[in-house]
């Protein structure tokens, strides 16, 4: 399974960008990149904060959410998300599987 580090921390000193600048590297619209960092996506928050009453980012954690959204899509695509068979499911299912065999002559 692919994972990925903890979300960057958005300090005083970092070099800041608004949501309309996060919005055009992301390609998408203003609102959705607003929904990005407040709801996320796939399980996945945009990192942000609010200063001055205006919510802002930085490129790198853009970029880390551009690749965290990347690997939340593909483990959802390879099943990842779905809990692994237990031993007694699989047992259950070897059993039928015999006596469908069985009642198939095979």
């Amino acid at each position: 399974m692919l994972t990925l580090n903890s979300p960057p921390k958005i300090g005083l000193h970092d070099a800041k960008i608004n949501q309309r600048e996060a919005a055009g590297i992301l390609g998408v619209a203003y609102p959705t990149c607003c929904r990005y960092m407040t709801s996320g996506v796939k399980g996945v928050r945009l990192p942000s904060a609010k200063i001055g009453g205006k919510r802002v980012t930085t490129r790198e954690a853009v970029a880390w959410f551009f690749e965290a959204v990347q690997i939340a899509e593909a483990q959802q695509r390879d099943g990842a998300d779905a809990p692994a068979p237990d031993d007694e499911s699989l047992d259950e299912a070897a059993a039928d599987l015999e006596a469908a065999a069985d009642a198939a002559g095979l």
